[in-house]
């Protein structure tokens, strides 16, 4: 658009439980082009909330067994805003990212918690339950 920024609008699409790539080229020249890999068409639920929501995986009763079940869902994605990202307008991007869009898993659910690593920069359980 005039303001720089990508817009794409895309017909209804089914459910999907195949990946995608998505390709986008400009309209107004061939080099620009964005492309989106492993996109997968469905529902998309918001977590959010206040504190309650950093309820990281790693302190569930259940952790062992959510973190060793979490490889069963291929088709969730996860992601994750950080603490400084807030706005009473709308934003073009956000202000901090502790978690991109990426498959559910063992590893991207559970973080490793050593005195380097955020403690909150994790998945929420809250969500994930």
């Amino acid at each position: 658009g005039a303001d720089g920024a990508w817009r794409q609008a895309l017909p209804p699409v089914a459910a999907s439980t195949v990946a995608f790539s998505l390709t986008f080229a400009s309209s107004n020249s061939s080099a620009e082009r964005a492309e989106l890999h492993n996109v997968l068409f469905g529902d998309v639920y918001l977590c959010g909330g206040q504190s309650n929501m950093e309820f990281a995986m790693p302190a569930d009763a259940n952790a062992s067994a959510e973190i060793a079940a979490a490889d069963a869902y291929p088709h969730i994605r996860i992601f994750s805003v950080g603490h400084r990202t807030s706005s009473a307008t709308p934003l073009r991007d956000l202000q901090t990212v502790w978690e991109p869009w990426q498959v559910a898993s063992r590893a991207t659910i559970a973080k490793d918690f050593t005195p380097h690593s955020h403690l909150f920069a994790t998945f929420s359980a809250v969500c994930w339950h």
